[in-house]
């Protein structure tokens, strides 16, 4: 069974999916509802971090070898605008591959093709 076809409960809950990913990069998106907003009607950033690290960790195991997984050791990532309604799209990409590590960089897109974040992350890459 491909990861695109194991259970995601945690994205089902959320209501995301990953929309495509191969070769090292990811596409993620979620279609903004009331139960994302936070108090001040905004995206709250644990749902925008959620599919950064979804996206990132698609990218890095899209990249993978059989019997590798990966793990996510840090993100650091930078809001620059609200999201307050419509569609995010998260675009990530491989910066680097190590044997034990990865590096990806993701982009969150508006609906408006807006930068709502950016973000940087390390995987770790486990032979299982």
């Amino acid at each position: 069974m491909s990861d695109q076809q194991k259970p995601f409960p945690f994205a089902d809950l959320l209501g995301f999916s990953v929309a495509s990913r191969g070769g090292g990069s990811s596409e993620c998106e979620i279609e903004l509802q009331q139960q994302h907003m936070n108090p001040h009607g905004i995206a709250h950033g644990g749902v925008v971090f959620s599919i950064v690290d979804t996206g990132m960790g698609a990218a890095v195991s899209s990249s993978l070898q059989a019997g590798e997984i990966c793990s996510t050791i840090e993100i650091k990532i930078n809001y620059m605008r609200p999201a307050i309604a419509g569609k995010l799209i998260c675009l990530t990409n491989i910066v680097s591959k190590g044997k034990r590590t990865a590096v990806a960089e993701s982009r969150v897109l508006d609906e408006n093709q807006k930068e709502v974040c950016r973000a940087l992350g390390t995987f770790m890459i486990i032979v299982t």
